[in-house]
């Protein structure tokens, strides 16, 4: 079997299938014949995307991006993106320190924070026991557990506008080395 490639369709031919190409008429125009170790290493080269192959001087093979700096950019924006998530994520999970020992942080740590101080006082309790990130247990009174809660939700709270900060940054980001200057700090 022999290999052709075109430069107009950008696809590969193989010598078995020609007769069948051209009873339909779609065998291509520029179809030039190529070894197998070329077409195996356009094929790799190929694979990855985002790629095209020229032929210059009627069988010279040359590979190269087909990205423009725009779609570059789109791909910057969407990686840079994701690294301030994850940033995000690992932030807010950070234990939070209160009155001397250390909380879940995050914004579900402060909400079943409230949620149990809430249940507490709607049943008349005084008294909460809560359970830092060490499982240790603390009994404090309701307005002690009302403070931890609200000083988690404050650490979220400003962590999640720092991201949202970020994340706009990198929408009005008009270049990669612009990009580059985001990160979570």
């Amino acid at each position: 079997m022999t290999w052709y490639c075109s430069e107009i369709t950008q696809g590969f031919y193989s010598s078995d299938l020609k007769s069948r190409y051209e009873s339909t008429d779609s065998w291509p125009n520029d179809a030039i014949k190529i070894t197998n170790d070329q077409y195996k290493a356009l094929k790799k080269a190929l694979s990855s995307g985002g790629k095209k192959f020229t032929v210059s001087n009627g069988s010279e093979l040359n590979i190269s991006s087909v990205f423009t700096n725009e779609d570059l950019l789109k791909q910057a924006k969407v990686s840079t993106s994701r690294t301030i998530r994850a940033s995000f994520e690992s932030a807010v999970n950070t234990p939070v320190l209160i009155h001397s020992a250390e909380w879940n942080g995050g914004m579900d740590s402060a909400l079943s924070i409230d949620g149990a101080i809430r249940l507490a006082e709607q049943a008349g309790a005084t008294d909460i026991t809560l359970f830092d990130a060490a499982n240790n247990d603390h009994l404090v009174d309701i307005a002690t557990g009302k403070t931890i809660a609200a000083a988690i939700g404050i650490d979220y709270q400003t962590k999640f506008a720092q991201k949202q900060q970020l994340m706009r940054a990198i929408a009005s980001a008009s270049t990669e080395t612009e990009l580059d200057a985001i990160a979570w700090s």
